[in-house]
């Protein structure tokens, strides 16, 4: 049988069947056996059947049949090969398809997806008292500095310094305050209202209080820390299956909330959050 009457067979259609019979004939099959409309088990392989003989038959050149038609001519086989690489990828495709499908299903799903959920939730709560902050009143404390490092060259100031204070508290600030301490090493922190984030620092001498500022640090830049933090909930809540939602999923739960607990767990900045800042 050669391979033209074999795809005629598939639609059940004669020898002699004209393009206008194959094609009417292809969509009253395809309605029968499309999945979305049959869900039935082998409904999407007797479609992928009609669909392949249809290709076929829908781009083969309309010639009368002779003897040699049993004879594949070297159209016809230049169209197998066509065939042949559509089927090879439509099977990579559909082989991508499941691998995204499956990797989808194992991270939205189980103890992993529970925590990064529960996780969101609170850096979503963190990000919307960081953005509020500002306008809150803010704590002033007294400490004493303990140790004085060598200067540095700041990220937003030219030069800089560490300084350590008595409740281990450790503050990169603006150099104009070294020369200050040799004469009084007491300082007062601003800091803010819910999680007591270092803001400016006081020092008071006998003619006068001077206003000294913090170097860079990721607390402190707003609103960049607060949009940052509200990434993992909207990751979250937008499920989507495709590979950039996989992507932006396992770099959200692995950076940014790793990026998270580090700043929840420093500082105390836990207690301060589920005491609203009050402690």
């Amino acid at each position: 049988m050669s391979i033209r009457n074999k795809y005629l067979e598939i639609l059940n259609l004669p020898s002699n069947a004209s393009k206008e019979e194959i094609r009417k004939q292809f969509r009253k099959l395809a309605k029968v056996f499309h999945p979305d409309k049959n869900k039935s088990e082998n409904a999407a392989e007797q479609f992928q059947r009609i669909k392949q003989a249809y290709d076929f038959l829908s781009e083969e050149r309309q010639e009368p049949v002779s003897q040699s038609e049993s004879t594949p001519t070297e159209e016809l086989k230049r169209m197998e090969r066509i065939r042949k690489a559509k089927e090879r990828l439509r099977e990579r495709r559909l082989a991508e398809e499941k691998k995204i499908k499956d990797s989808y299903h194992k991270l939205t799903s189980g103890l992993q997806w529970k925590i990064y959920s529960i996780i969101s939730i609170i850096s979503l709560c963190s990000s919307l008292l960081l953005l509020i902050e500002p306008i809150l009143p803010k704590h002033l404390e007294k400490q004493l500095v303990t140790e004085i490092s060598s200067p540095y060259n700041g990220f937003t100031q030219d030069e800089i310094f560490l300084i350590k204070t008595n409740q281990q508290l450790k503050i990169f600030c603006q150099y104009s305050l070294h020369q200050k301490l040799f004469y009084n090493d007491s300082i007062y922190v601003e800091r803010s209202f819910v999680f007591h984030n270092p803001t400016t620092i006081f020092h008071r001498s006998k003619l006068e209080i001077t206003k000294h500022k913090i170097d860079f640090s990721l607390i402190n830049v707003y609103p960049f820390t607060s949009f940052l933090f509200l990434i993992p909930f909207w990751v979250q809540r937008k499920k989507r299956l495709t590979a950039s939602y996989i992507f932006m999923y396992k770099f959200s739960f692995y950076v940014i909330e790793g990026l998270f607990l580090l700043f929840l767990f420093t500082q105390d900045r836990w207690f301060h959050f589920l005491t609203a800042g009050f402690l």
